[in-house]
């Protein structure tokens, strides 16, 4: 299925599902995959928002990762007004899913895998 998401959303779902791998939980095989899937997917999509975030860096950073707020003030706000602007942009994003009857029986899994799958879980 399609869904459009924001550029926040996407980093968002991204890291519950990183940490989730983290876990290793015991995840029926369909459910791992579609994760899988979903987790390159959501990686994919975020390479352009990565590279708008480099080149906001190099525009008012001098190409360092990082601001200092105190030693920069100004640089700080425009980094951080652009890469705003930049979350908020939408994408439209595949997201493979998966039955709720794939991991309904999964009562012994943490709340925090649960969470990271929810986006994925079809009725």
């Amino acid at each position: 299925m399609i869904v459009t998401l924001k550029n926040i959303e996407i980093k968002e779902r991204l890291a519950r599902l990183q940490k989730m791998a983290e876990l290793n939980p015991s995840l029926p095989v369909a459910v791992g995959y579609r994760a899988a899937q979903n987790e390159k997917t959501l990686r994919d999509a975020l390479g352009p928002y990565d590279e708008a975030v480099k080149q906001i860096f190099a525009k008012y950073a001098d190409g360092k990762d990082t601001i200092d707020r105190k030693t920069d003030p100004e640089a700080y706000d425009n980094v951080r007004k652009e890469i705003a602007a930049l979350d908020a942009l939408d994408a439209d994003i595949e997201i493979r899913t998966v039955p709720f009857s794939a991991i309904e029986a999964q009562s012994n899994l943490p709340l925090s895998v649960f969470l990271a799958l929810e986006f994925m879980i079809s009725e």
